[in-house]
């Protein structure tokens, strides 16, 4: 690994570094995130690691997918210039070394179905951004409450790398990209289109009512009746419209005017008979 920092640090001199980290069993949604690292930098970095500490569920752990060999005739034929691998960034004992502890955004959602999974997650990224001094760091949008964790993160302990939020890649029918996508049976898939459905519902009734640039919270839980008539039937773990704090839009106590943040998003987690998919979309910015 010292090798590695010290190859980044002689390369780096007045270079500008993208980096996207991921899991491997690399897809087209990946691959969108490589190519804007390599459109926006002088070195791209990728790194492949299976973080053990972000799986509450050891099962769910033991079956992802691992594709290194494939991961790697990817990432050379869309121009990474280094693919940092590592067997373990752990030292001993991964309970005896610091934690770094999420916010109250992690606290529902993926966070309530997922104990754990966000203390893993921010933890490797840090060691991740600390290991490859990225100018900027590439995450995709479908797990939009990792992406805002990541973000404040990076804003409270002043990293100097820039978290490029990057949009959902999707297939023709709508189905957001995803390693978990295998797992799907055919027979399910009709099931698997109804997220991304439901997201859109919801886009489309506050694109058609909603009359000024102001959050209007009893239109967004409209919306929500509308998209839940999609999703009837599913395992779902979850459905919301949610704020940039991860706040509900839809809470009955909210009262209009008083959503905070330059997005709303439109978040969704269901169970396929032990096939777990989550997806989210972002549905309002203000410039």
């Amino acid at each position: 690994m010292q090798k590695l920092i010290a190859k980044i640090k002689k390369r780096h001199t007045n270079k500008s570094i993208g980096f996207v980290p991921t899991m491997g069993a690399l897809h087209k949604g990946h691959i969108s995130l490589f190519r804007k690292s390599v459109k926006d930098n002088d070195i791209s970095i990728v790194s492949i690691y299976v973080n053990k500490t972000q799986f509450n569920d050891e099962s769910d752990f033991a079956k992802y997918p691992k594709t290194l060999k494939q991961d790697l005739r990817i990432c050379k034929k869309n121009k990474i210039d280094i693919v940092f691998a590592p067997q373990d960034l752990y030292f001993g004992n991964s309970d005896n070394e610091p934690k770094i502890l999420p916010s109250t955004i992690a606290k529902n959602y993926e966070g309530a179905y997922r104990v754990g999974h966000f203390v893993g997650m921010l933890r490797v990224v840090m060691k991740l951004l600390n290991i490859t001094s990225p100018t900027r760091a590439y995450f995709g949008k479908k797990d939009a409450q990792q992406l805002c964790l990541v973000k404040q993160m990076a804003k409270v302990f002043f990293l100097p790398t820039k978290i490029m939020a990057c949009k959902c890649v999707r297939e023709p029918n709508g189905l957001a990209i995803s390693s978990r996508n295998r797992f799907i049976r055919q027979t399910q898939m009709q099931d698997a289109l109804k997220l991304s459905k439901a997201l859109f519902v919801v886009r489309d009734y506050l694109k058609k009512n909603m009359l000024s640039n102001a959050f209007d919270a009893t239109t967004i839980r409209q919306a929500k009746k509308e998209a839940q008539k999609v999703i009837g039937g599913l395992e779902v773990e979850y459905f919301d419209i949610v704020d940039e704090c991860f706040t509900s839009c839809c809470d009955d106590d909210l009262d209009v005017g008083n959503i905070s943040g330059k997005n709303i998003i439109a978040i969704i987690a269901v169970r396929l008979d032990g096939v777990r998919l989550i997806d989210s979309l972002w549905i309002k910015h203000k410039k």
